[in-house]
């Protein structure tokens, strides 16, 4: 799976307000308590957002046409009309993130030359 930057993010800040309090700046750390929880509702707010299969097809990693199959066969709902089909963003199925893999790949046939 890809790394998932707002999640970080969102570490970063529960911990930073975990180490306020515990220094005593309660008033700092609700004030980020406050923050993170106006940034869940953006990030529900959007994950709830209907997208394109072509803009889905981006985000998700998997073809438009895939996309579509998995709309027609019912594994992801259509929430637009039948012949625009628009999916939530929170239902995408997400590829995994290959991008170590051409590393990993020479790696293993470098070792099977060797035996």
């Amino acid at each position: 799976m890809r790394a998932d930057p707002f999640a970080a993010l969102r570490a970063r800040w529960e911990a930073e307000a975990a180490t306020l309090r515990r220094r005593g700046a309660s008033a700092h750390a609700d004030l980020l308590d406050s923050v993170l929880a106006d940034f869940d509702a953006a990030q529900t707010m959007q994950d709830a957002e209907a997208c394109t299969l072509a803009e889905a097809a981006r985000i998700s990693g998997y073809t438009a046409d895939h996309l579509g199959r998995l709309v027609k066969d019912g594994t992801l709902r259509n929430v637009g009309r039948p012949r625009a089909p628009r999916v939530r963003l929170t239902d995408l199925p997400r590829k995994p993130d290959l991008a170590g893999a051409p590393r990993q790949i020479a790696r293993l046939t470098a070792l099977d030359r060797r035996e």
